[in-house]
C-alpha cells in the first residue's frame, strides 16, 4: 500500500508520495560508489599513463579535486536530467520534487552539496534521517525539497 504526503502538509497529514526507505537507498548508493569507483580507477590510470611520474603533493592535490569534482557531477547531472542515478535507476528508484515533478538543477546541486553532511560515518546520517523522516528524506532531500520515490 503506497503512502502519500502533501507538500505543505505536516508530516502527520498523508496526502503525496513518501520517499523510498533506507534499505533500498543504500542499495543503490552501493552501486553508484562501485560505478564511481571504476570510473575513478580507470581516470587514474589514465593519468598515470600520461604523467607516471607526477606524484608530487600539488599533482596529488589536484587528482582529489578532479575526482571530487567527477563525484559530484555524477550525482548532479544523473540526477538533474535523468532523474536518477545510474544506482537509483536499476533500484527502480527516481528524485522529484515533493510535488512529484522534475527537479531542478539548483535543487540537484543542494543534494549533492550536502551529501558532505549526510555521507558523514559511511552515510549514518543520511541513514538516520531517512529512517526518522516520515518522508523518508535525507537532509539532502530535506534541503532540496525533494524526494526520492520508487518508480
Amino acid at each position: 500500500m503506497e503512502t502519500f504526503i502533501s507538500v505543505d502538509a505536516p508530516d502527520e497529514e498523508i496526502v503525496g508520495p513518501v520517499g523510498a526507505g533506507v534499505v533500498v537507498r543504500a542499495i543503490a548508493l552501493v552501486i553508484d560508489s562501485v560505478i564511481i569507483a571504476a570510473a575513478l580507477w580507470i581516470l587514474r590510470g589514465l593519468l598515470d599513463l600520461a604523467s607516471p611520474d607526477s606524484y608530487t603533493v600539488e599533482a596529488r592535490i589536484v587528482l582529489v579535486v578532479i575526482f571530487a569534482a567527477c563525484v559530484a557531477l555524477y550525482f548532479t547531472l544523473f540526477e538533474w536530467k535523468l532523474g536518477a542515478t545510474v544506482g537509483k535507476r536499476i533500484m527502480n528508484l527516481r528524485v522529484v520534487t515533493l510535488s512529484g515533478g522534475p527537479i531542478t538543477l539548483g535543487a540537484a546541486a543542494a543534494r549533492t552539496v550536502m551529501r558532505i553532511i549526510d555521507g558523514q560515518f559511511l552515510y549514518v546520517v543520511a541513514a538516520i534521517a531517512v529512517a526518522a523522516s516520515k518522508r523518508h528524506q535525507r537532509l539532502g532531500d530535506m534541503v532540496a525539497k525533494t524526494l526520492v520515490i520508487k518508480k
